[in-house]
């Protein structure tokens, strides 16, 4: 796609093969017009050297500095990037047919370069001048930029740049710097100039003069209109004093990663973040888990239909026997004996979460500027990447996690572990996001962390009906409920109590998730006891996230029976009262402190019942299907709110102005 770009034009100074003398030379010649320059140093070759001999006969028997040398010229402004290893020709044989070496060699140097000067290289420059279309897929995992070079004038246009095909520029020092000068003068509005050399007075590969050197940089300082930046200066944004922008090219979009330990289809609150930071236009990749079988295929249809990247951490028996029964022992060994003895951070993480290593490992297979847990095994996976990369890391919390215990067990050995581990590695992040006030209230007030801003648990409008349904007053009145497990303690039995309170046979109970064992059979026993008929109560299969919504508004009322069993359970906001009020249904919520404050926002949209008042809500739902025109008022009042306050539209506004503001600032993971 064409961007447009204002008519400035641009020119940068690089240096390849990172010989330290010509470095020393040009910095020198530099800092007299000061200028900055882009060295592209190959790390394999910087003393202590890790290549035993360089077959490059420009460079064989040459010094290429120490990592001092370079952390030097780095703190005099310059940019250092990426040479890859040992120069490898990422066209030759031995890349071809062993392109693991080539990926060593990318995320090694890049490692490297990001360890012994501080920073991460946001570019590289591929030796020997090799043809993107081989090597850009690889490049892009972990360079935001990929410089290639030749003999020929060219520039880049702005309006259509390519980050890992940038073009550049090696001008024969035979022509003189008259004619360097003349080339730069002749970049086009909204352009882009790379100028490739490589050392200075007989060093290296076709080396300029100093002279020539110095008047070549006296050219282009001389040049109006022609703007002087490093590679990495031309990435990143760059404000002058006077506030104006020294560039006008588009930058490449900065990469982040979340990580969850669920499955994509039983996690919708991960699917939306993505869906929302790619639709804002960052590059976005999201590592889950695959665990269990029967969401596999949802997963597989929900990928497909996502523009962002996904990578799956799969320990299933049957597809990963090996990392199955692995991950079990590790698992169960640290979680019962090992974490409760010792108290480090590699125990707590095999601990907390089964394949916290492998979701590590695949989060940092490719480089991220942000990296976001969800969940709590999340968390720790989160910070581990970062710290890995040298970024930062956040964590979006759906839970107070280390309150989930039930009030009737007390707090379990694993809860315990749970807090040390949001105690450990919260503080660590730049931020931390909350599904509901109540819970960022808990984590504030546990940990001493700022107040997590709340991102709701919404959906988009375009999730939703086309038009509201009116009720049918000839049909039931038809309550519904939906979760992954339908189990013991979750309401079910107030609602079929409050059924048989009505006395009408006209009012139906539809379930959507999956039987917890043995349940099915006992809710139903007990219905057919409180005298509800068997087609008073009908079940519906698991369905995919994205069609929550619609189906939910084929139904007149929903049903958020949470109960207070836990700390956690009664301060959270599930997804269901979302799903109801874009769906246009009335609602019925148990009073649970964190639905009792949302309901009060919410007025008139229905009922907020305290638990174990049966009669209170027989006497509602007596009411709805009696007095269709009060369904009705409480349906329209349901989709009024969803339409101009809850739902997810507005609600990922805050939460991408949170991460912009995160990625603007420089903080990393130590």
């Amino acid at each position: 796609m064409s961007l447009s770009v204002q008519p400035n034009r641009f020119v940068t100074i690089t240096f390849d093969d990172g010989l330290i003398n010509g470095a020393r030379k040009a910095v020198q010649i530099l800092d007299e017009f000061k200028l900055n320059a882009t060295f592209y140093v190959v790390t394999g070759w910087i003393r202590p050297r890790q290549v035993p001999w360089i077959r490059d006969r420009w460079n064989r028997g040459l010094d290429h500095g120490n990592w001092r040398d370079w952390n030097e010229i780095k703190n005099r402004g310059h940019d250092i990037g990426s040479h890859t290893v040992t120069h490898l020709n990422a066209g030759g044989k031995l890349s071809r047919y062993l392109p693991i070496i080539l990926r060593w060699e990318l995320s090694h140097s890049y490692s490297q370069l990001r360890y012994h000067l501080g920073r991460a290289p946001t570019s590289i420059s591929m030796p020997w001048n090799t043809p993107a279309e081989q090597l850009e897929p690889v490049v892009r995992r972990t360079y935001q930029a990929c410089r290639l070079g030749s003999g020929k004038w060219q520039t880049n246009d702005l309006a259509t740049l390519n980050w890992h095909r940038l073009h550049s520029w090696a001008p024969n020092p035979n022509i003189g710097a008259e004619e360097i000068v003349e080339r730069c003068r002749a970049t086009p509005p909204g352009h882009w100039l790379i100028l490739q050399f490589h050392s200075l007075d007989g060093e290296g590969y076709m080396p300029l003069t100093t002279s020539t050197f110095r008047e070549v940089l006296r050219g282009i300082t001389a040049t109006p209109d022609l703007h002087h930046l490093t590679v990495d200066e031309m990435i990143r944004p760059v404000h002058p004093p006077g506030g104006l922008a020294r560039r006008s090219a588009p930058r490449p979009q900065p990469r982040i990663c979340l990580i969850t330990s669920e499955q994509l289809s039983t996690n919708p609150r991960i699917v939306k973040e993505a869906d929302a930071l790619s639709g804002a236009g960052y590059d976005v990749r999201v590592v889950s888990c695959q665990w269990m079988d029967w969401p596999r295929q949802e997963d597989k249809k929900l990928v497909a239909s996502r523009s962002w990247r996904s990578q799956i951490t799969d320990y299933t028996r049957e597809f990963s026997p090996g990392l199955f029964w692995f991950s079990r022992i590790r698992h169960n060994l640290a979680r019962r004996f090992f974490a409760p003895l010792f108290a480090s951070e590699k125990m707590m993480v095999h601990a907390i979460g089964r394949v916290i290593p492998e979701m590590v490992e695949m989060a940092t297979s490719e480089p991220a500027d942000l990296f976001v847990g969800h969940n709590l095994a999340g968390l720790p996976a989160a910070i581990l990447a970062a710290r890995k990369w040298g970024v930062q890391a956040a964590f979006d919390a759906e839970d107070l996690h280390s309150a989930m215990w039930h009030y009737q067990t007390g707090p379990l050995s694993i809860d315990r572990l749970a807090e040390d581990t949001e105690r450990r590695f919260l503080p660590h992040c730049s931020y931390v996001t909350a599904a509901a006030p109540l819970i960022a209230e808990g984590y504030a007030t546990r940990y001493g962390i700022r107040l997590p801003q709340t991102i709701l648990n919404m959906f988009p409008l375009a999730d939703r009906p086309q038009e509201f349904r009116p009720p049918d007053p000839r049909a039931p009145l038809k309550l519904y409920w939906f979760s992954q497990t339908i189990g013991a303690r979750r309401g079910l039995e107030d609602i079929i109590r409050a059924i048989g309170l009505c006395g009408s046979p006209n009012v139906e109970l539809h379930l959507r998730g999956r039987w917890q064992a043995g349940y099915e059979d006992k809710l139903s026993a007990f219905a057919r006891e409180i005298g509800l008929r068997e087609d008073q109560m009908t079940w519906h299969r698991v369905a995919s996230p994205d069609d929550m919504i619609r189906l939910s508004a084929k139904y007149d009322v929903g049903l958020a029976l949470e109960q207070p069993v836990s700390e956690n359970r009664d301060i959270c906001l599930t997804n269901k009262i979302f799903t109801y009020l874009l769906a246009g249904n009335a609602i019925v919520a148990t009073a649970t402190r964190g639905q009792k404050q949302l309901m009060n926002e919410i007025p008139e949209a229905g009922l907020c019942y305290e638990i174990g008042h049966i009669e209170t809500l027989a006497t509602q739902l007596r009411e709805w299907e009696r007095d269709r025109d009060s369904l009705e008022r409480a349906r329209r009042r349901a989709w009024k709110f969803g339409e101009e306050v809850y739902n997810w539209d507005r609600e990922q506004a805050k939460l991408i102005a949170i991460v912009q503001r995160a990625l603007a600032t420089d903080r990393v993971i130590a």
